[in-house]
């Protein structure tokens, strides 16, 4: 099955498997991880539609004075830039592709400051590449990142599939975060 195949699959499939109790696990289990207490700077999506709720993680990360880094899509370029959000969603405003991004006075950040990236994603194997959304973001935006910088994705344990197709510009996450448990994946040049 090709990209575009397995997309339509797993969106039908993400959409009829929806569980907000199961989102809460997965996102406790991350905010339990000594990667997420040790990070001073945490960049991650703002959820829509049936992905994994980040904002209750947004919501208390900022309360206990850590910096949010958020995205900011450039289709032009295929590239993000990624902002530090103080309140929100005051701070955001409607972005591409209806994903709501950081207004025009946020802060750019330095790539180097980010401690812990989540990494959006349709489904992922246990090497930790994963399925995305097509338009290449991700991959270019995770090159740039300090060897240091931990990624992660929140994903249910439904959507970890036993092979994914894989191309030589994906770029594979560290961890995985399930309902069930953390998982270090065989992704190589880890340095942390």
């Amino acid at each position: 099955m090709n990209k575009k195949e397995l997309r339509k699959t797993i969106l039908e499939k993400r959409k009829a498997s929806a569980d907000a109790a199961r989102d809460r696990a997965i996102v406790g289990n991350l905010m339990a991880s000594a990667m997420y207490r040790n990070a001073r700077c945490i960049m991650t999506t703002i959820s829509f539609g049936d992905e994994i709720d980040t904002h209750g993680l947004i919501e208390r990360a900022l309360g206990s004075a850590k910096t949010i880094a958020v995205p900011r899509c450039d289709p032009s370029t295929h590239t993000l830039s990624v902002h530090g959000i103080r309140q929100f969603p005051d701070d955001l405003i409607p972005g591409h592709y209806g994903i709501p991004e950081p207004g025009p006075d946020t802060p750019l950040l330095d790539l180097h400051t980010i401690d812990l990236v989540i990494v959006p994603g349709m489904a992922f194997n246990l090497e930790g590449h994963r399925l995305g959304y097509g338009g290449g973001y991700y991959d270019r935006f995770l090159t740039g990142l300090s060897g240091r910088t931990i990624t992660v994705a929140l994903t249910p344990e439904s959507l970890i599939l036993p092979e994914l197709p894989v191309e030589t510009h994906d770029q594979p996450v560290h961890y995985l975060v399930t309902e069930k448990r953390i998982i270090r994946t065989h992704c190589t040049g880890v340095s942390h």
